[in-house]
């Protein structure tokens, strides 16, 4: 592996875990965060676009292709 291809696999990494990281500390504060009736709407549409972005996340890393790449 070359040096540039490892750094992007950090980077890739790294944002992985940013991203499951924000969603995990979001979801635990809707739990004792009491959102107005005015900004639910918005507060639930942004919270199930990051949750779609974390799904984005996983499929990429445990998807089909890298079972093709395991030899699967």
């Amino acid at each position: 592996m070359t040096f540039a291809r490892y750094t992007l696999a950090q980077a890739r990494g790294g944002l992985a875990v940013l991203v499951i990281a924000t969603n995990l500390i979001i979801l635990a504060a809707m739990l004792g965060i009491s959102i107005p009736p005015g900004n639910k709407d918005i507060v639930l549409l942004l919270v199930g676009g990051l949750v779609n972005l974390t799904g984005i996340v996983g499929g990429y890393y445990f998807g089909s292709n890298s079972a093709r790449k395991a030899g699967g």
